[in-house]
């Protein structure tokens, strides 16, 4: 539910949508229960530590996380400062 209330009113936003528009974007699904969406929340807790839903991450072209956004928010400005990559955001492991 959450996933799906970002992607229906932070990520239709043309401003966050013009942001994401500089990345490869990349889904995990894993919340339906299934097995294949189980080992998906497997790899998630494996990489990332975590299993927020949702769970939002940047990573470098060499594969390594740069900054991370676990969680839902309402807040459109705080999604778009993870995206532009600033200093509250930078990953910590």
């Amino acid at each position: 539910t959450n996933c799906r209330y970002m992607e229906q009113t932070i990520f239709s936003r043309d401003d966050v949508r013009q942001l994401m528009g500089r990345f490869v974007l990349v889904r995990l699904f894993m919340d339906d229960g299934n097995g294949e969406q189980n080992d998906n929340a497997k790899v998630e807790e494996k990489r990332f530590n975590t299993i927020a839903e949702p769970f939002y991450v940047i990573k470098s072209p060499n594969d390594k996380p740069i900054a991370s956004f676990p969680g839902f928010t309402r807040d459109a400005e705080s999604f778009k400062a993870f995206l532009l990559l600033k200093k509250k955001y930078l990953w910590k492991k």
